[in-house]
């Protein structure tokens, strides 16, 4: 999935503590939809040279969505 910015604005990600900038129609990847465990997610992870840094799940824990870093 992609979202795609409608106007020039900038957008504070607290987690992060940075601000990201986006040009109008500037297209943003957000979603790849894979069914991995939340082990295989982290060995993904470490394998690539990346820390897991949070992880939100729904309550079922049924959906994840995971912010890696550098």
């Amino acid at each position: 999935m992609h979202l795609q910015s409608a106007v020039d604005q900038a957008v504070w990600v607290q987690d992060l503590a940075r601000c990201f900038y986006f040009s109008r129609g500037e297209r943003l990847h957000t979603e790849n939809s894979y069914k991995f465990s939340a082990a295989t997610i982290a060995s993904l992870l470490r394998r690539a040279g990346l820390r897991l840094e949070k992880t939100w799940m729904d309550p079922n824990e049924w959906f994840s969505v995971v912010l890696a870093r550098v």
